[in-house]
């Protein structure tokens, strides 16, 4: 017996998703009225346009338990010992929900997120990617660990499972040059060069991706994350986890994703600093951001 074609998971922008609340709002509606009409006719535009794709895609999403107040028996060795905050982060990604792990440098996230990566992988939650893409080989595991950055992917690389994928958001949604003809003031034709993301809803990354990382996502633009969102297959079941430290440098233009996210998602903020390598200055700077003020004698001499 066949199975019913599963219906596209359609999402929202961010920005379009306040413009709609608010809109809701305005009107006395229920506060997803315009939201669900919005998504309704996304799902038809969808399904006029790949009306046989959309029914021989491979999906494969984190599965959920059925009872998300049980906590989970965790198999992976563990390095070092979680907080409860950590383990906290742990469950909601064996639960197949997305969210905000927050903290100063050196509380853990790091670690938590590798913690969380190797848990998947032993419970069997995360498959095969199954596609290659530029930042995907056929082999790798559906999930990916994104920066802003360039260094900071390699940095996000040097520190996490070797399971995990990593690439720059511009690398995964596979920017490139464009050649574009624009008309000048004089009236005159020129020719320009502009980079787009290749990957976009009509162009999109493959159906079996489950997870993506983002770092440092106090510096991720709104409008970067919405390309990004535009490339996700409207079949997938992707999970989003957000690392940031909301001392953390914004985005260069547009506004940080991350402050969005911290309104809409569960949020884990990790608040023990732990690191010691980094000795006073981390001490010093810990200190500063909680407003405690510091005097001649708390630093040691020579």
């Amino acid at each position: 017996m066949n199975q019913p074609t599963p219906l596209p998971t359609i999402i929202i922008p961010t920005q379009i998703t306040a413009q709609l609340k608010l809109r809701a709002i305005k009107e006395k509606k229920p506060i997803t009225f315009y939201i669900d009409l919005y998504r309704a006719e996304k799902i038809k535009e969808i399904l006029a346009l790949n009306p046989v794709e959309t029914s021989g895609v491979s999906v494969t999403a984190i599965s959920t338990i059925d009872k998300p107040d049980t906590p989970h028996t965790l198999l992976a060795a563990a390095d070092i010992p979680l907080n409860e905050q950590q383990l906290k982060a742990v469950e909601l990604a064996l639960d197949g929900q997305s969210f905000c792990l927050i903290g100063p440098a050196g509380t853990g996230k790091t670690s938590t997120v590798n913690r969380l990566i190797r848990e998947l992988i032993a419970q069997d939650r995360v498959r095969k990617i199954g596609e290659s893409t530029k930042a995907f080989r056929a082999e790798d595991f559906a999930m990916v660990g994104c920066a802003y950055t360039r260094r900071a992917r390699d940095n996000l690389a040097r520190n996490s499972p070797s399971q995990l994928v990593t690439s720059t958001l511009h690398n995964l949604i596979e920017f490139q040059p464009t050649k574009k003809t624009e008309m000048t003031l004089t009236g005159d034709m020129k020719e320009k060069i502009v980079f787009e993301p290749a990957r976009h809803f009509k162009n999109p990354l493959p159906a079996s991706l489950q997870i993506i990382i983002i770092d440092e996502a106090s510096m991720v633009s709104t409008e970067l994350f919405d390309q990004v969102l535009d490339a996700i297959h409207p079949l997938s079941r992707v999970i989003f986890i957000f690392l940031g430290d909301l001392a953390q440098l914004p985005p260069v233009f547009g506004h940080a994703i991350l402050g969005f996210k911290l309104l809409e998602l569960p949020v884990v903020e990790l608040s023990k600093v732990y690191r010691q390598k980094d000795g006073e200055i981390l001490d010093f700077a810990t200190q500063i951001r909680q407003g405690i003020q510091y005097k001649d004698r708390d630093f040691k001499s020579g």
